[in-house]
């Protein structure tokens, strides 16, 4: 391996493993600390409330919640079933954001979105159980097609740079105006001097305007 490629790799890996170590602290994190939020989001509110619906409806229902798991079921009927706010489609392209962008909040603005469409399932799914069977399948369409798509969409724009910058712009020196000569900043006294004698002032530590070096 020659000296420009050793120095690209050592660039690449001080770029993206303090990139990969960060998501993958965040995906850690989510397991030791949000799922078991999750579960109790489930077991301590969710599940309590929806057994508070007492309508006929209702009565013909058995509300089943799984131990452990930050779920809520009807066993009664086939593939019913409410997940709490999370899951694969959060944690997995919220990594992935962290990677790309560490220093913007995208992952908060993809969680937030996250829990709005799964409220919103959450919705159809407490309309079903109590009052009509359309509330089931509004609740399967936001999340078999609306969440989804959001979530794996959204990276996807964030990467292809479709969504606008959150945060306060990058200085970089070329923004700036002091990526090349041409644009360098210089005394008024300097100004208009060809580069050279610039260069040459420069090494000498003089000035026109000084005989004894920088002021």
């Amino acid at each position: 391996m020659n000296v420009p490629e050793r120095t690209t790799t050592r660039s690449w890996l001080r770029h993206w493993l303090p990139r990969l170590a960060l998501a993958a602290g965040f995906v850690v994190a989510y397991f030791l600390v949000g799922r078991p939020i999750r579960v109790g989001l489930i077991h301590g509110i969710i599940g309590p409330l929806l057994s508070l619906i007492d309508t006929p409806r209702a009565l013909e229902f058995a509300l089943t919640l799984v131990p452990e798991k930050p779920v809520v079921r009807l066993p009664s009927l086939h593939n019913v079933q409410y997940y709490a706010p999370g899951g694969l489609y959060f944690w997995a392209p919220a990594a992935l954001l962290i990677a790309h962008a560490p220093r913007r909040p995208y992952w908060l603005v993809h969680g937030g979105l996250v829990v709005a469409l799964s409220l919103v399932g959450l919705a159809g799914f407490t309309i079903g159980y109590g009052w009509a069977n359309w509330g089931f399948d509004a609740q399967r369409f936001v999340e078999a097609y609306v969440l989804r798509t959001v979530s794996l969409g959204f990276p996807l724009l964030v990467q292809t740079g479709h969504v606008g910058q959150l945060g306060p712009p990058r200085r970089t020196v070329a923004a700036a105006g002091q990526g090349s000569p041409a644009f360098r900043w210089r005394p008024r006294a300097l100004r208009g001097l060809p580069e050279a004698r610039l260069s040459r002032w420069s090494r000498d530590g003089r000035s026109p305007g000084s005989q004894d070096g920088w002021c």
